[in-house]
């Protein structure tokens, strides 16, 4: 029978962050806490130090530091995002899904093969590979390929030898026969953000939920904000149809990042865990 169920995490405990009182100490995993770029004690969330219309650095929990170059991308993110602040290409949904890849237990990461899909800076890819993926691609249309590289590039000497990798790759069934013949199955997709009506439109949900079938050898998490009308349960029906155990977690934004975050407040977070099995066997094997 289908085991389609759907649960929120039960929080992992949190070291106590120096910086931090006792209700900031009690939040939720996931919440991400901008405790200050001058301190040097090391942070118990991660931090955006610095995000503009130039570029963003994010610090994570480890005290390593990304760095994103936002200039020259406006031309390519144009004509999806009219009108948009540029100092926004690192999406807070991303930002969201990093810290809760922070916040998986030790070794969840480890060794794993790991995909993220419409990556852009590919914030998330990065932690996952810094939380010790064996290896990582970011993947995204061609016109994102500059972003893509420009922060493997970049983010070089962080990543010290780790395995990351950029792949033009355009949502579907048969693209990711292409993908799979060079880079084989995921244990770990990533998403965040790919499913907005009004940004992606429905067309593209059939597209997405068949390359996650494709791609995904154990889970997938997805990032989402729930915003009025958005079509997100329409997707999510779909990819119930695909993956016997869903898993809904609820996130929270903490208030202290909100001056940096670019959606409207009061929208709610979610990390959206699809698998083969409840137990993660891979279910082609």
């Amino acid at each position: 029978a289908r085991c389609a169920w759907r649960a929120a995490r039960t929080p992992r405990p949190r070291r106590a962050c120096p910086l931090a009182g006792p209700t900031r100490q009690a939040r939720l995993p996931a919440c991400l806490l901008a405790c200050g770029a001058g301190s040097t004690a090391q942070p118990c969330a991660m931090r955006l130090l610095e995000h503009s219309a130039a570029g963003a650095t994010v610090e994570t929990v480890g005290g390593a530091r990304l760095r994103f170059d936002f200039r020259g991308e406006s031309d390519a993110l144009e004509p999806l995002f009219a009108g948009t602040s540029w100092g926004a290409v690192l999406w807070d949904p991303s930002l969201v899904l990093g810290q809760f890849l922070e916040d998986l237990p030790v070794g969840a990461l480890e060794g794993k093969r790991v995909v993220e899909l419409g990556a852009c800076c590919g914030l998330p890819g990065l932690v996952a590979a810094l939380r010790g993926a064996a290896s990582t691609v970011l993947t995204d249309l061609d016109q994102y390929t500059d972003a893509m590289r420009s922060a493997v590039t970049l983010n070089a000497p962080v990543l010290d030898g780790r395995a990351v990798a950029t792949y033009e790759l355009f949502w579907g069934g048969e693209q990711a026969k292409d993908f799979l013949a060079q880079h084989g199955a995921a244990d770990v997709v990533l998403a965040s953000d790919c499913v907005s009506t009004d940004v992606y439109g429905r067309e593209s949900w059939v597209a997405l939920v068949e390359t996650l079938r494709a791609l995904t050898k154990d889970r997938a998490y997805i990032c989402s904000i729930r915003r009025p009308n958005d079509g997100l349960d329409e997707f999510l029906a779909l990819t119930d149809q695909v993956f016997p155990v869903h898993r809904v977690i609820p996130v929270e934004a903490a208030p202290e990042l909100a001056p940096a975050l670019t959606m409207t407040a009061g929208h709610r977070f979610e990390v959206h865990e699809f698998r083969w099995t409840e137990c993660g066997t891979d279910a082609n094997a």
